[in-house]
């Protein structure tokens, strides 16, 4: 199985961070699909890596694809507010290693739906990668988790809890 980094390729991103942790990773393969200001300097150090594969920007049936056939996904940016990809990969039954600020904090339940790492370094991320290929039913589990948890993300629940609040603003 393969872990799966989709992200714009922004320094906010950290995609370098991810990219080289994958010098302290066997047995697995990162696949970096995305595009952006840091796309070339990625390319660059993935031709010194024989465990990267770069995608480039790809169509959402191919991202969709990727999601359902990796065994985790990768998304440690820096000051997100909330970022979509710890929750399609919920959706796709994948954990998620993030970092642990911001949005991040609400979308990953630490060590139950993926791993929030303090300052995300290579070699923090590759920690957490090794350990999952070590142990694949924690991952699944967490997977699983992960698919549970995001359900509360579904837009007719955002309407609910939404619907409740305007309903409690006007009522005062």
């Amino acid at each position: 199985k393969n872990i799966l980094f989709p992200s714009r390729l922004a320094g906010n991103k950290s995609p370098l961070e991810v990219v080289k942790s994958m010098k302290y990773v066997k047995n697995t393969k990162l696949i970096v699909c995305g595009s952006g200001n840091l796309s070339n300097q990625i390319q660059k150090i993935v031709h010194k890596l024989d465990n990267v594969e770069f995608k480039g920007y790809i169509n959402e049936e191919e991202l969709i694809e990727l999601f359902s056939n990796c065994l985790a996904v990768i998304y440690v940016p820096i000051n997100e507010e909330l970022g979509y990809v710890p929750i399609e990969a919920g959706v796709s039954g994948k954990l998620t290693i993030g970092s642990n600020e911001g949005g991040l904090k609400d979308t990953i339940i630490d060590n139950k739906t993926g791993f929030l790492i303090d300052n995300p370094t290579p070699e923090k991320i590759a920690d957490k990668i090794n350990f999952i290929i070590e142990n694949p039913k924690i991952a699944k589990e967490m997977g699983q988790n992960a698919y549970e948890y995001c359900k509360k993300f579904h837009l007719k629940n955002t309407f609910r809890v939404l619907d409740k609040a305007i309903e409690e603003v006007t009522n005062k």
